[in-house]
Protein backbone atom coordinates (compact mmCIF):
# COMPACT_ATOMS: atom_id res chain seq x y z
CA UNK A 1 0.00 0.00 0.00
CA UNK A 2 1.35 3.73 -1.09
CA UNK A 3 2.34 5.70 2.36
CA UNK A 4 1.15 8.96 2.81
CA UNK A 5 4.63 10.63 2.07
CA UNK A 6 4.19 8.64 -1.47
CA UNK A 7 0.56 9.79 -2.18
CA UNK A 8 2.22 13.50 -1.33
CA UNK A 9 5.20 13.22 -3.36
CA UNK A 10 3.23 11.92 -6.79
CA UNK A 11 0.21 14.51 -6.49
CA UNK A 12 3.11 17.29 -6.44
CA UNK A 13 5.20 15.53 -9.03
CA UNK A 14 1.78 15.42 -11.09
CA UNK A 15 1.61 19.06 -10.33
CA UNK A 16 4.74 19.54 -11.25
CA UNK A 17 4.69 18.32 -14.61
CA UNK A 18 2.40 21.11 -15.51
CA UNK A 19 -1.71 20.12 -14.16
CA UNK A 20 -1.83 18.27 -16.79
CA UNK A 21 -4.74 15.71 -17.77
CA UNK A 22 -3.41 12.30 -18.37
CA UNK A 23 -5.21 10.07 -20.54
CA UNK A 24 -3.71 6.52 -21.68
CA UNK A 25 -3.81 6.55 -25.63
CA UNK A 26 -6.11 6.20 -27.72
CA UNK A 27 -8.75 6.73 -25.18
CA UNK A 28 -11.97 6.11 -27.62
CA UNK A 29 -13.43 2.58 -26.83
CA UNK A 30 -13.92 1.91 -30.49
CA UNK A 31 -10.29 1.12 -30.88
CA UNK A 32 -9.12 -2.46 -30.33
CA UNK A 33 -6.24 -4.36 -30.57
CA UNK A 34 -6.97 -7.41 -33.24
CA UNK A 35 -5.88 -11.02 -32.77
CA UNK A 36 -2.39 -10.93 -33.95
CA UNK A 37 -1.48 -7.24 -34.20
CA UNK A 38 1.89 -6.29 -32.60
CA UNK A 39 0.36 -5.38 -29.60
CA UNK A 40 -2.31 -8.32 -28.80
CA UNK A 41 -1.89 -9.86 -25.63
CA UNK A 42 -1.20 -8.58 -22.09
CA UNK A 43 1.56 -6.46 -21.25
CA UNK A 44 4.11 -8.08 -18.98
CA UNK A 45 4.55 -7.13 -15.58
CA UNK A 46 7.60 -8.70 -14.52
CA UNK A 47 10.63 -6.87 -14.53
CA UNK A 48 13.42 -8.91 -14.31
CA UNK A 49 16.60 -7.94 -12.07
CA UNK A 50 19.15 -5.69 -14.44
CA UNK A 51 16.26 -4.45 -16.30
CA UNK A 52 17.55 -1.27 -18.02
CA UNK A 53 15.73 1.75 -19.60
CA UNK A 54 17.33 4.46 -22.34
CA UNK A 55 14.89 7.06 -21.40
CA UNK A 56 15.02 10.53 -23.45
CA UNK A 57 12.31 12.70 -21.16
CA UNK A 58 14.62 14.99 -19.77
CA UNK A 59 11.13 17.15 -17.89
CA UNK A 60 9.88 13.95 -16.63
CA UNK A 61 13.64 13.17 -15.24
CA UNK A 62 13.94 16.88 -13.60
CA UNK A 63 10.42 16.46 -11.81
CA UNK A 64 11.45 12.94 -10.58
CA UNK A 65 14.85 14.38 -9.14
CA UNK A 66 13.10 17.22 -7.41
CA UNK A 67 9.87 14.65 -5.95
CA UNK A 68 12.61 11.87 -5.15
CA UNK A 69 10.70 9.46 -6.74
CA UNK A 70 13.51 8.68 -8.88
CA UNK A 71 15.00 6.10 -6.23
CA UNK A 72 11.61 4.26 -6.67
CA UNK A 73 11.76 3.24 -10.17
CA UNK A 74 11.90 -0.62 -10.15
CA UNK A 75 14.35 -0.46 -12.91
CA UNK A 76 18.07 0.75 -14.07
CA UNK A 77 17.44 4.08 -15.85
CA UNK A 78 19.53 5.15 -18.70
CA UNK A 79 18.38 8.96 -18.79
CA UNK A 80 19.40 11.02 -22.04
CA UNK A 81 19.36 14.74 -22.89
CA UNK A 82 17.47 13.83 -25.64
CA UNK A 83 13.83 15.41 -26.85
CA UNK A 84 12.10 16.50 -29.63
CA UNK A 85 11.07 14.19 -32.82
CA UNK A 86 14.31 14.14 -35.23
CA UNK A 87 16.14 13.50 -32.29
CA UNK A 88 14.64 10.49 -30.76
CA UNK A 89 13.92 9.38 -34.41
CA UNK A 90 17.96 9.33 -34.93
CA UNK A 91 18.33 7.73 -31.75
CA UNK A 92 15.96 4.94 -32.47
CA UNK A 93 17.40 4.29 -35.39
CA UNK A 94 20.86 3.84 -33.60
CA UNK A 95 19.17 1.66 -31.23
CA UNK A 96 20.72 3.95 -28.81
CA UNK A 97 17.35 5.03 -27.16
CA UNK A 98 14.63 2.78 -25.68
CA UNK A 99 11.18 5.30 -24.93
CA UNK A 100 11.17 8.94 -25.95
CA UNK A 101 8.81 12.06 -24.93
CA UNK A 102 7.42 14.07 -27.99
CA UNK A 103 4.64 16.09 -29.17
CA UNK A 104 2.13 14.04 -31.51
CA UNK A 105 3.99 14.77 -35.06
CA UNK A 106 6.96 12.20 -34.61
CA UNK A 107 5.04 8.94 -34.28
CA UNK A 108 3.57 9.91 -37.12
CA UNK A 109 6.38 11.27 -39.17
CA UNK A 110 8.70 8.29 -38.08
CA UNK A 111 5.66 5.96 -39.57
CA UNK A 112 6.37 7.67 -42.90
CA UNK A 113 9.87 7.13 -42.88
CA UNK A 114 9.23 3.78 -42.03
CA UNK A 115 10.72 3.19 -38.63
CA UNK A 116 8.39 0.91 -36.52
CA UNK A 117 7.37 2.81 -32.98
CA UNK A 118 3.79 2.82 -30.96
CA UNK A 119 2.63 5.20 -28.85
CA UNK A 120 2.13 4.00 -24.87
CA UNK A 121 1.09 7.22 -23.09
CA UNK A 122 -0.87 10.46 -23.94
CA UNK A 123 -1.20 13.30 -21.50
CA UNK A 124 -3.16 17.11 -22.31
CA UNK A 125 -3.17 20.37 -20.67
CA UNK A 126 -6.51 20.99 -18.66
CA UNK A 127 -6.76 24.34 -20.21
CA UNK A 128 -4.83 24.49 -23.32
CA UNK A 129 -6.35 27.09 -25.13
CA UNK A 130 -5.70 29.65 -22.04
CA UNK A 131 -2.28 28.36 -21.19
CA UNK A 132 -0.65 27.64 -24.70
CA UNK A 133 2.59 26.17 -24.94
CA UNK A 134 3.34 28.38 -28.08
CA UNK A 135 2.97 31.87 -29.58
CA UNK A 136 3.15 33.31 -33.44
CA UNK A 137 6.39 35.34 -33.37
CA UNK A 138 6.05 38.30 -35.56
CA UNK A 139 9.46 39.72 -37.08
CA UNK A 140 10.14 43.30 -36.43
CA UNK A 141 8.47 45.48 -38.97
CA UNK A 142 5.94 43.02 -40.09
CA UNK A 143 2.10 43.40 -39.29
CA UNK A 144 0.74 40.63 -38.29
CA UNK A 145 -2.77 41.42 -35.84
CA UNK A 146 -4.70 38.31 -36.40
CA UNK A 147 -4.63 35.17 -37.36
CA UNK A 148 -5.92 36.53 -40.92
CA UNK A 149 -2.58 38.61 -41.41
CA UNK A 150 -0.87 36.01 -41.72
CA UNK A 151 -1.91 35.76 -46.13
CA UNK A 152 1.48 36.60 -47.65
CA UNK A 153 3.56 36.00 -45.42
CA UNK A 154 6.43 33.92 -45.23
CA UNK A 155 6.22 31.61 -42.09
CA UNK A 156 9.19 29.25 -40.72
CA UNK A 157 7.82 25.51 -41.20
CA UNK A 158 9.57 22.17 -40.03
CA UNK A 159 7.14 19.16 -41.09
CA UNK A 160 8.58 16.72 -38.81
CA UNK A 161 7.76 18.69 -35.84
CA UNK A 162 5.11 19.48 -33.69
CA UNK A 163 5.88 23.80 -34.87
CA UNK A 164 4.81 22.04 -38.47
CA UNK A 165 1.67 20.46 -37.34
CA UNK A 166 0.32 23.93 -35.41
CA UNK A 167 1.59 26.09 -38.78
CA UNK A 168 -0.82 24.01 -40.21
CA UNK A 169 -3.50 24.00 -38.19
CA UNK A 170 -3.58 27.85 -37.68
CA UNK A 171 -3.59 28.11 -41.60
CA UNK A 172 -6.70 25.74 -41.35
CA UNK A 173 -8.20 27.72 -38.47
CA UNK A 174 -7.62 30.88 -40.63
CA UNK A 175 -9.28 29.73 -43.83
CA UNK A 176 -5.87 29.73 -45.81
CA UNK A 177 -4.04 27.05 -47.79
CA UNK A 178 -0.43 26.36 -48.31
CA UNK A 179 -0.39 28.55 -51.20
CA UNK A 180 -1.84 31.86 -49.52
CA UNK A 181 1.56 31.91 -47.61
CA UNK A 182 5.18 31.03 -48.21
CA UNK A 183 6.13 28.10 -45.42
CA UNK A 184 9.83 27.86 -45.54
CA UNK A 185 11.47 24.83 -44.14
CA UNK A 186 13.24 25.32 -41.30
CA UNK A 187 14.10 22.73 -38.29
CA UNK A 188 13.39 24.30 -34.84
CA UNK A 189 16.23 23.72 -33.05
CA UNK A 190 17.09 25.89 -29.46
CA UNK A 191 16.75 29.49 -30.71
CA UNK A 192 16.63 28.87 -34.54
CA UNK A 193 13.43 30.63 -34.69
CA UNK A 194 13.31 33.94 -32.71
CA UNK A 195 17.12 34.30 -34.69
CA UNK A 196 15.37 34.02 -38.05
CA UNK A 197 12.55 36.47 -36.97
CA UNK A 198 15.14 39.11 -35.72
CA UNK A 199 17.11 39.06 -39.22
CA UNK A 200 14.02 38.69 -40.58
CA UNK A 201 14.45 35.46 -42.62
CA UNK A 202 11.51 34.94 -42.05
CA UNK A 203 8.07 37.23 -41.01
CA UNK A 204 5.97 34.59 -38.30
CA UNK A 205 7.25 31.19 -36.53
CA UNK A 206 6.01 29.46 -33.85
CA UNK A 207 8.41 30.03 -30.21
CA UNK A 208 7.52 28.41 -27.26
CA UNK A 209 8.00 29.00 -23.73
CA UNK A 210 10.83 30.83 -22.31
CA UNK A 211 12.28 31.73 -26.08
CA UNK A 212 8.74 34.02 -26.33
CA UNK A 213 9.72 35.91 -23.16
CA UNK A 214 13.30 36.50 -24.82
CA UNK A 215 12.81 37.02 -27.95
CA UNK A 216 10.41 40.09 -27.03
CA UNK A 217 13.34 41.08 -24.51
CA UNK A 218 15.32 41.19 -26.69
CA UNK A 219 13.76 42.36 -29.96
CA UNK A 220 10.96 44.13 -28.36
CA UNK A 221 12.61 47.47 -29.00
CA UNK A 222 12.85 47.20 -32.53
CA UNK A 223 9.00 46.16 -33.47
CA UNK A 224 9.16 42.29 -32.24
CA UNK A 225 5.73 41.24 -31.25
CA UNK A 226 4.07 38.00 -30.74
CA UNK A 227 0.11 36.71 -30.83
CA UNK A 228 -1.60 34.10 -29.83
CA UNK A 229 -2.74 31.49 -31.86
CA UNK A 230 -5.79 30.25 -30.28
CA UNK A 231 -5.78 26.67 -30.69
CA UNK A 232 -4.66 23.67 -28.38
CA UNK A 233 -1.02 23.18 -28.63
CA UNK A 234 -0.50 20.83 -25.89
CA UNK A 235 -0.30 17.29 -27.08
CA UNK A 236 2.55 15.08 -25.09
CA UNK A 237 3.31 11.61 -26.21
CA UNK A 238 5.78 8.34 -24.84
CA UNK A 239 6.23 6.68 -27.53
CA UNK A 240 8.71 3.93 -28.36
CA UNK A 241 10.28 1.45 -31.12
CA UNK A 242 8.25 -1.55 -32.06
CA UNK A 243 11.24 -4.01 -30.69
CA UNK A 244 11.87 -2.18 -27.71
CA UNK A 245 7.81 -3.32 -26.62
CA UNK A 246 8.32 -6.54 -28.18
CA UNK A 247 10.95 -7.12 -25.49
CA UNK A 248 8.99 -8.51 -22.69
CA UNK A 249 11.42 -7.03 -19.82
CA UNK A 250 11.36 -3.66 -21.25
CA UNK A 251 7.47 -3.65 -22.04
CA UNK A 252 6.74 -4.12 -18.26
CA UNK A 253 9.58 -1.53 -17.05
CA UNK A 254 7.74 0.74 -19.79
CA UNK A 255 4.15 -0.19 -17.72
CA UNK A 256 6.01 0.95 -14.85
CA UNK A 257 7.69 4.56 -16.10
CA UNK A 258 3.81 5.36 -17.16
CA UNK A 259 2.69 5.48 -13.87
CA UNK A 260 5.01 7.98 -13.09
CA UNK A 261 4.99 10.03 -16.50
CA UNK A 262 1.22 9.87 -15.64
CA UNK A 263 -7.95 11.39 -29.01
CA UNK A 264 -7.78 14.20 -31.44
CA UNK A 265 -4.90 11.83 -33.51
CA UNK A 266 -6.77 11.23 -36.28
CA UNK A 267 -7.76 14.45 -37.99
CA UNK A 268 -4.17 15.54 -36.62
CA UNK A 269 -3.04 12.41 -39.08
CA UNK A 270 -4.95 13.48 -41.47
CA UNK A 271 -4.20 16.97 -42.38
CA UNK A 272 -0.59 16.23 -42.33
CA UNK A 273 -0.50 13.71 -45.04
CA UNK A 274 -3.26 15.89 -46.89
CA UNK A 275 -0.81 18.96 -46.78
CA UNK A 276 2.24 16.89 -47.01
CA UNK A 277 1.31 14.45 -49.62
CA UNK A 278 2.00 11.78 -47.54
CA UNK A 279 0.09 8.38 -47.39
CA UNK A 280 -2.88 7.78 -44.92
CA UNK A 281 -2.44 6.16 -41.49
CA UNK A 282 -4.77 4.41 -39.02
CA UNK A 283 -4.49 6.51 -35.71
CA UNK A 284 -5.24 3.05 -34.04
CA UNK A 285 -1.98 1.55 -35.46
CA UNK A 286 -0.25 3.83 -33.87
CA UNK A 287 -0.63 2.73 -30.14
CA UNK A 288 -0.46 0.03 -28.69
CA UNK A 289 -3.17 -0.85 -26.43
CA UNK A 290 -1.73 -2.66 -24.00
CA UNK A 291 -0.74 -0.06 -21.51
CA UNK A 292 -4.36 1.42 -22.16
CA UNK A 293 -5.28 1.44 -18.22
CA UNK A 294 -1.78 2.09 -16.50
CA UNK A 295 -2.46 5.95 -16.70
CA UNK A 296 -6.09 5.98 -15.23
CA UNK A 297 -5.29 4.12 -12.59
CA UNK A 298 -2.27 5.70 -11.21
CA UNK A 299 -3.90 8.71 -11.31
CA UNK A 300 -7.18 7.14 -9.29
CA UNK A 301 -3.92 5.72 -6.72
CA UNK A 302 -2.69 8.97 -6.45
Amino acid sequence: MMSAVERFSRRRFGAFVTAFAVTLVASSSTFSAQAGSADAGKLPTKIPEGTVLRIGDPETQRALELSGLIDKLPFKVEWANISGGPQTIEAFRANALDVGSVADIPPIHATWTGLKVKIIAAKFRKEPVAHPIYQLGIAPGVEVKTLADLRGKRIAFSPGQAQGALVLRVLQAAGLKKEDVTLIELPSKGDAYPVALASKQVDVAPIWGVLVKHYLHQYGADGATTIPHGLRDDPAHLYAPQAVLDDPAKAAALGEYVHYWAPRQQATIDLLARELNKPPIKAEDLFDRRFETIAANALNAS
